[in-house]
Formats: C-alpha cells, sequence, structure tokens
C-alpha cells in the first residue's frame, strides 16, 4: 500500500484506487485498475488511461466542487 496524490503514478503502480472524501476522511469510491503488468509508461497516452483518469479526477472534485474549479481545466486541457 502507498499514497500518492498523483493519479498517473496511481494508475501506473497500483491494482486499485481507493478515493477519499475530504471531510471527514472516508472512501468515497474504490477503483480497480484494469491494466495488465507490467505497465510500461507509454500506457498514458492510450484512451482507457485517460478515461480513468478523468474518472478519477471527478471523483477527486465530486465534494471538494471550490477547491477544483480550475483544476478540471488544467488537467483536460494539458494531457
Amino acid at each position: 500500500m502507498f499514497v500518492t496524490h498523483d493519479i498517473d503514478e496511481a494508475l501506473l503502480l497500483a491494482d486499485r484506487i481507493i478515493v477519499m472524501q475530504a471531510q471527514p476522511g472516508r472512501i468515497h469510491e474504490e477503483i480497480t485498475v484494469p491494466f495488465e503488468r507490467p505497465r510500461m509508461t507509454e500506457i498514458i497516452a492510450s484512451g482507457e488511461f485517460m478515461h480513468l483518469k478523468q474518472h478519477c479526477l471527478h471523483q477527486l472534485c465530486s465534494d471538494r466542487r471550490r477547491a477544483c474549479r480550475g483544476f478540471h481545466h488544467y488537467a483536460f486541457e494539458h494531457f
């Protein structure tokens, strides 16, 4: 188990991702990462990776709307 705030890192290294709510710290969702091992960094450019990353961002921001306003724009425009 490891803790990260980097979604790309989580998708590359983890087999499942636990998304936590902001306050109080509860589990919001458990996401199973479907990518086979070994995972190469080239997977980051795949449509499936991008879709799962967007889903993770949406889950993180769903109860943090004010904190994520600019974050959504940055995350989707630069990838």
